[in-house]
Order: C-alpha cells, then sequence, then structure tokens
C-alpha cells in the first residue's frame, strides 16, 4: 500500500543484522529523504544489552520514534506487521532456508536480501526483490528505488504473490524445498 507515487509507508524486517541496518547510511538517509518511511524490526532478541545499544543507537540518530522494536513476532504479530509493510528487508549473515521470505512473499512484499544459502533460490532477482550484496549502502540504494520506482515496485508486488502460489503452496512446497537444498549441497 503505497502513500503515495514516491513513499513508502513502512519496511518490516524480521532477523538480521539489525546494528547494522539502523547505520547512518541506512534508515537515516532515508528517512532523511522519505519523511513517511518507517521500520519495524520484530524477530527474537539479541539480549538486553543489543536491545539497549539498539535504541541508544535510534536516539543518537533521533530516528527513534521511526523505528518500531517489537521483539520475538508470533504468528499474529507477524501477520498485522506484513498486513501494514510495503518492503521486506532480510539483512542476514547466515542463513539456510528462511521461511519468512515464503511468508513475504505471500503477503505481496518486495524482498531485499543477501546472497546467503537458498535465498536466491526463494527470491527471483528483479522479478519479487532484489538480492545484493552484505553493503548497507546497497540496502538503502534498493529500498530507495523501490520507493522512487512505483511500477517496479507494484511489478514485484505482483509478482512475488504468483510466486508464492506457483511455488510455495502446501501442495508443492515439499517438493520444491528438497529440489532447493539439493542445490545447495552440491555447490
Amino acid at each position: 500500500q503505497i502513500i503515495s507515487s514516491r513513499f513508502v509507508k513502512e519496511i518490516v524486517k524480521l532477523k538480521g543484522d539489525i546494528k547494522k541496518f539502523t547505520t547512518k547510511s541506512t534508515i537515516k538517509s532515508l528517512k532523511d529523504k522519505y519523511k513517511y518511511l518507517s521500520l519495524n524490526i520484530a524477530g527474537a532478541s539479541s539480549g538486553l544489552d543489543m536491545d539497549k545499544k539498539i535504541v541508544d543507537m535510534l536516539e543518537n540518530l533521533e530516528i527513534k520514534e521511526d523505528v518500531k522494536l517489537h521483539g520475538f513476532a508470533d504468528h499474529s504479530l507477524k501477520e498485522k506487521l506484513f498486513n501494514m509493510s510495503d518492503i521486506f528487508v532480510y539483512p542476514t549473515k547466515n542463513d539456510a532456508f528462511p521461511l519468512v521470505l515464503l511468508e513475504s512473499l505471500s503477503f505481496g512484499l518486495p524482498v531485499i536480501s543477501t546472497e546467503i544459502g537458498a535465498i536466491p533460490e526463494i527470491i527471483d532477482h528483479g522479478i519479487t526483490g532484489k538480492i545484493i550484496n552484505d553493503d548497507v549502502n546497497d540496502f538503502a540504494n534498493n529500498i530507495a528505488q523501490l520507493i522512487e520506482n512505483e511500477i517496479e515496485f507494484q511489478a514485484m508486488s505482483k509478482k512475488a504473490i504468483e510466486v508464492f502460489n506457483h511455488r510455495y503452496k502446501m501442495s508443492i512446497f515439499e517438493d520444491n524445498f528438497k529440489e532447493a537444498l539439493q542445490r545447495i549441497v552440491s555447490k
């Protein structure tokens, strides 16, 4: 749900390198450019020390009110966050087959993520999202590209749902999952 042709209302991010993503060159620079942008971070906490560091960092960047830390996301919270979001950002450094990407596709969210594990098997680069380097500038640039290009955003959103329905419905998911894991193991 695009607010206007130039602003994405919400970005949801569940899991990954939160500290890197909330640095000045990512969310702060995007927030400065796109005033209606906000970020939801959900997932298992890394502990009170890390949570405090993140809150302190957000306060120092003066973007605390635009970033919501939700902690663990049960099914109900994930569904709520997916429904209110436009883009799913997944800056992971270590994951095999993140099922949360399938969930995000089912909600029509273009995904921006790193080329780790089976992520390139799940996300079709340039079609259902962007597979990028593990670089804060790449994240910021690709988010900005989707914000500024409503036609690309809408096409990826529509294709995300189509891909989910054709590849990952329960009736065909199991076979596709086995094939993807076999391709990863054979690399």
